[in-house]
């Protein structure tokens, strides 16, 4: 769920998500200094820590928008990821505003141990790991080491050293391997909402999707996008 729409009712918007199924996905952020423990669930990636691998990557921009950041696929991708020449013209909002281009792995993990609010515990909640170009080859690394090219099941231990808001984790740490009867089993432990929050992978092509120029726009200038739903929502 993203908060960043300027002028969007915020109620209406947060019953009408809470009424779906499954919500969008979160990425998983935390401040600085701050530790997790996460269960991986995508499967095998390319066993070459000199790749930066990953289930699915995507080029992108970060604009903030008040006092959220929207993160937006990038339309230039193809030239930032070297499948096309450098001089072939900008088809792309973000880059001519100059905004940064960053080349992102998008994996699903659990938040194991979760986060308390209001007296009440929540474990076991799905989350977006978006990994930078720093971080990628730090998990095929530990693919190829400790998970035989096969990530699903690998628990990390996950830290966020740098400055700033909250952001992707930059730290990781190979704990153990899981075999799925024990995810399962951990899921009944923790009593996870598996109509929510289901321990599968993101289903990427359902919601990940490219803004238009115009779009783009848009959100440079702050104003909503209107017929943007949750199941293809480019904003997780």
């Amino acid at each position: 769920m993203t908060w960043w729409r300027s002028g969007y009712n915020y109620t209406l918007e947060k019953m009408r998500l809470e009424a779906l199924p499954t919500s969008q996905p979160r990425r998983l952020h935390l401040r600085k200094g701050e530790e997790k423990r996460i269960l991986m669930l995508d499967g095998s990636i390319n066993p070459d820590p000199n790749l930066k691998t990953a289930p699915l990557i995507v080029v992108e921009h970060h604009k903030k928008v008040g006092d959220q950041w929207v993160h937006m696929v990038c339309r230039n991708a193809a030239k930032h990821l070297g499948m096309a020449a450098a001089e072939t013209p900008s088809d792309c909002y973000g880059c001519d505003e100059k905004a940064t281009a960053y080349i992102v792995g998008l994996h699903t993990c659990i938040d194991i141990y979760g986060f308390e609010r209001d007296g009440k515990k929540y474990t076991g909640l799905r989350r977006l790991l978006a990994a930078d170009g720093g971080m990628m080859p730090k998990l095929a690394e530990i693919a190829v080491k400790h998970c035989d090219g096969d990530m699903a099941g690998a628990v990390l231990r996950v830290k966020q050293n740098q400055d700033g808001f909250w952001t992707s984790p930059d730290e990781v740490e190979f704990i153990e391997k899981l075999p799925p009867e024990q995810w399962e089993a951990a899921q009944d432990r923790m009593r996870a909402d598996t109509n929510r929050h289901p321990w599968k992978p993101f289903d990427f092509g359902a919601w990940l999707r490219q803004l238009s120029n115009q779009e783009m726009r848009m959100v440079w200038a702050g104003e909503p996008i209107p017929d943007v739903h949750t199941d293809t929502e480019f904003s997780y």
